[in-house]
């Protein structure tokens, strides 16, 4: 048989390629899988302390990235602390009309009580101070046209009493000076330390120790006037030089009370 002779055109089995060299891993990737792959060791790892020991996995805290000082929280509360202070005010008003002083108003508001962002229970004084809160009551006042008392009437004498009550709360401290009441019939009290320090006609006060006051009826030649209190038993005396000198004390017992009284002197 002749050999066969093989075209020079015919073509060449081609020969197999190498494999292409893999492709290196992006730094980045790498480092994702390094950094996951030690946390998971050490989740592997607490949990398996924590079984030894009888324990539940303890949770990370959690943690607001947009908010990590928790100021959400803070803000979140006082909206709501002056949302039930205005519910109050809207209870309050009348046609219009509020009846009860500022002061008692502020007082009463603050004592309303509404639910922190945390699920706890606190009162509206607990979140806005009393001038703030007195500030933004007047402004809804305002903005809606309601009529709040400044002061009760000068003859509304458990008026004055409940409003003299309110002006102590708010401040959180007996007053170095309090004026209540018109023209015709003014209440001033001083309360200091060691003297008088008002001038004019209107009485004087002072608190010589817990639950004794000295009362001075400027011009007032009288030896005679009688005490009372809501809050506490009374005995009234003339020291001399127009001044009388009250204690009060807890009703059944000797405990001395500091609270609001009234004196008038014949």
């Amino acid at each position: 048989m002749p050999p066969t002779r093989r075209l020079a055109e015919e073509p060449a089995e081609h020969a197999p390629r190498p494999p292409e060299p893999a492709r290196a891993e992006p730094e980045l990737l790498a480092l994702q899988r390094s950094a996951g792959n030690a946390a998971v060791t050490r989740m592997l790892a607490r949990d398996l302390l924590s079984n030894a020991l009888g324990d539940a996995p303890v949770a990370a805290p959690a943690y607001n990235v947009r908010d990590p000082l928790g100021v959400g929280d803070l803000m979140a509360d006082e909206t709501e602390a002056g949302r039930a202070a205005f519910a109050y005010f809207d209870a309050q008003n009348k046609g219009g009309i509020i009846s009860i002083s500022v002061a008692e108003l502020v007082r009463n508001a603050g004592q309303q009580t509404f639910k922190r962002k945390d699920g706890g229970e606190a009162k509206v004084i607990d979140k806005i101070p009393a001038d703030k809160l007195e500030e933004q009551l007047r402004g809804r006042a305002k903005y809606f046209g309601v009529t709040v008392l400044e002061h009760r009437a000068a003859t509304d004498l458990p008026g004055m009493k409940s409003e003299m009550d309110a002006i102590l709360a708010n401040l959180g401290a007996i007053p170095t000076e309090l004026t209540l009441g018109s023209d015709d019939l003014k209440l001033t009290a001083s309360i200091f330390g060691t003297r008088f320090n008002c001038a004019g006609a209107a009485p004087q006060v002072r608190r010589v120790s817990a639950g004794v006051f000295e009362v001075r009826f400027p011009g007032n030649a009288t030896q005679v006037a009688t005490a009372s209190s809501g809050g506490a038993e009374t005995t009234i005396g003339f020291v001399g030089n127009a001044t009388f000198r009250v204690g009060l004390w807890v009703p059944g017992r000797q405990d001395a009370a500091d609270t609001t009284f009234s004196v008038i002197a014949a």
